[in-house]
């Protein structure tokens, strides 16, 4: 270990082949730096974190113990990875981005509202209103029957500006939709690959992940969309997206035919990665607590303060009682920019952190007699499609932001890609959360990470080096958990399905005004929510019980019921125009919108005037698993 206590290497007795994977083990990561510790909480936070106080001089009896015990597990564990050579090597770069990011978590600190008056947000918020001739000249002038496809259907993008719809579906991938015709849809191609989660770039590229056969991280594929009858794929970076789990902490002789995942990783570098056949880990106390040693020789001692001192390598742990909604808010949450300055346009530049500003979209104008104002003025814009609620794929600029995340599982990565050539993008980064992430949001510079155990916003003044700013927790055992944002608020649902005092399946709404205190405003009871949409004065909100309740928006942090929209199963709705997308298991239902917006008339007469198709049919869906737990007892994913 130390100089003074070394002895024979347990690399030099291992077996010459396990010589390249005992080196990335016992060398630190190059851009390990130990950061500055971060300035004490706020008064009255329960903030605090676990650091890694270093130890010059541990214990004799500690060192011993260490070097007996690598001697024994180091071969054992070099010899597993260098069976998967490829997947050690990108474990060992994803863990140099993972100890590069380690000063990029501020939750809980002053250092996160200074950055974000240093990379304000710019939040934008508008009134749609229709006037009763735009109402009827956007309306569809014609309706057939559904197009039809088989398979469940995952996930639902709605590209504007190149009339197509594309959906993951069950054993089909990604498929596109010719949606050019409204609504008269015609199925185009489909991939044949793709597990969940996708992202549509432009009218060329798409990149889907998918799960390999042999385990370990998740595929990004690149897939050329040019035409929509016959994508092809263009690129697999293999294992990128990494694998959230727990890692279990021990090895055994049954894992040698599994890659070593980055969890993995990390617990050996730290040693922290036990082996069955060598025994536990040791655990000798020493005289100021227990001391472990690391296989790369250093030795370091936990404490758990709320004030790192100097050297400390930290770790944040939340232990955040249940945040009180707070009351007496404004009509309307003021907008901090008077507080934090205007942000300056992004542009494209050669930066790393160059986000291109995107162009404004053109209004449709709404032919008429120049003796009816109303006739002539364009009418407003409406939705701008997108990824639904429920995707765990975003966009900025020319950077990709991929969640890697698992039932059950507390933590798991963000990982960034660089994105300015879309046909070859390239690994930028690995983030760590510890939210239970399951879905991401973006507004202007502001990501926003949903998750079982907490919402985490994000911002991307670096965008390919992304800083936790804060969170709103909660102490409720919550499943799927969506959000939209719209101005300085968000909108977010969450499902419950263990019943508890003060703690039901509901709509949120938060204030991001100070995106590093999210503040929870106001909740609506929902027997069980899924995706949402937002546009002007209109919340959509996917109910798997009933259908897309509609909520009037008057007072943005007080939504009002205004109606239902019935379709049962439905979860999750992308807006586009005045077209409302309302995917379930098994069909797209398409709503017009527009009556909706219509002024001089309440938001509850103008929501009955909504009518929807069925656009896109499935076969054979999967039954939800709400259903499944309800009906059947049985368990399912999502």
């Amino acid at each position: 270990m130390s100089h003074r206590h070394a002895r024979t290497s347990p690399a030099a007795r291992a077996p010459a082949v396990a010589l390249a994977a005992l080196s990335l083990l016992l060398i630190p990561a190059a851009s390990e730096a130990r950061v500055a510790p971060p300035p004490p909480p706020p008064p009255g936070s329960t903030t605090q974190f676990v650091c890694e106080e270093p130890v010059e001089d541990p214990p004799q009896q500690v060192v011993d113990e260490y070097e007996e015990y690598y001697a024994c597990a180091l071969p054992i564990l070099a010899d597993w990875l260098v069976e998967h050579p490829s997947e050690t090597a990108r474990a060992a770069r994803q863990y140099e981005s993972l100890s590069a990011s380690q000063g990029h978590d501020l939750r809980g600190r002053p250092k996160a509202g200074r950055w974000m008056r240093a990379h304000p947000v710019e939040f934008s918020d508008r009134r749609v209103e229709l006037s009763r001739r735009q109402v009827s000249a956007l309306a569809p002038d014609r309706s057939s029957s559904p197009a039809s496809v088989s398979g469940a259907f995952q996930r639902l993008f709605v590209d504007r500006d190149e009339d197509r719809l594309h959906l993951m579906i069950d054993e089909r991938g990604l498929t596109s939709v010719d949606i050019s015709s409204r609504y008269d849809f015609e199925v185009e191609g489909h991939s044949d690959r793709g597990d969940r989660d996708f992202f549509i770039v432009d009218g060329d590229t798409a990149y889907i992940e998918e799960r390999p056969e042999s385990g370990g991280g998740r595929d990004l594929v690149v897939l050329d969309i040019s035409d929509p009858d016959d994508p092809r794929e263009l690129r697999r970076l293999r294992g990128v997206l990494p694998e959230a789990d727990a890692a279990g902490g021990s090895y055994h002789a049954g894992m040698k035919s599994e890659p070593p995942t980055l969890a993995h990783y990390r617990q050996i570098k730290r040693g922290e990665m036990a082996v069955r056949s060598c025994g536990p880990l040791p655990r000798t106390q020493g005289p100021q607590g227990r001391v472990t040693c690391r296989p790369d020789g250093s030795c370091y001692r936990e404490r758990v303060t709320s004030e790192p001192k100097e050297g400390m390598m930290c770790e944040r742990r939340a232990h955040t009682p249940r945040q009180p909604v707070v009351r007496g808010s404004p009509t309307r949450i003021p907008d901090e920019r008077a507080q934090l300055g205007r942000r300056a346009p992004a542009t494209a530049g050669p930066s790393d952190d160059g986000a291109a500003a995107a162009a404004p979209r053109a209004e449709r104008s709404v032919e008429g007699s120049s003796a009816d104002a109303d006739r002539a003025a364009s009418a407003p814009e409406g939705g701008s499609g997108g990824a639904g609620s429920l995707s765990q794929m975003m966009v900025y600029g020319d950077t990709l932001y991929v969640l890697s995340a698992r039932e059950g599982q507390p933590n798991g990565w963000l990982s960034t890609f660089d994105i300015r050539r879309p046909e070859r993008p390239s690994p930028a980064g690995v983030l760590e959360l510890d939210n239970g992430p399951e879905a991401l949001q973006r507004h202007d510079n502001l990501l926003l990470v949903a998750g079982r155990d907490a919402i985490v916003t994000a911002s991307l003044g670096r965008p390919r080096a992304p800083r936790l700013v804060g969170e709103f927790r909660q102490n409720c055992p919550v499943d799927f958990d969506p959000v939209v944002v719209q101005g300085s608020v968000a909108y977010r649902t969450i499902i419950v399905d263990s019943r508890r005092r003060a703690c039901t399946s509901r709509l949120e709404v938060i204030d991001l005004s100070q995106p590093h205190r999210p503040a929870l405003r106001t909740t609506r009871s929902i027997p069980r929510p899924r995706g949402l949409a937002v546009l002007g004065e209109r919340l959509f909100v996917a109910d798997e019980t009933r259908g897309v309740r509609v909520f009037d928006l008057t007072d943005p942090v007080s939504p009002r019921a205004a109606g239902l929209l019935e379709l049962a199963g439905v979860k999750d709705l992308v807006l586009s125009d005045f077209d409302l997308y309302a995917m379930t298991p098994d069909e797209v239902r398409t709503y017009y919108v527009g009556p909706a917006y219509q002024r001089g008339i309440s938001a509850n007469e103008a929501v009955e005037e909504v009518r929807g198709v069925t656009t896109v049919a499935g076969g054979e869906p999967s039954p939800s698993p709400w259903f499944l737990r309800t009906f059947l007892g049985a368990g399912g994913v999502r």
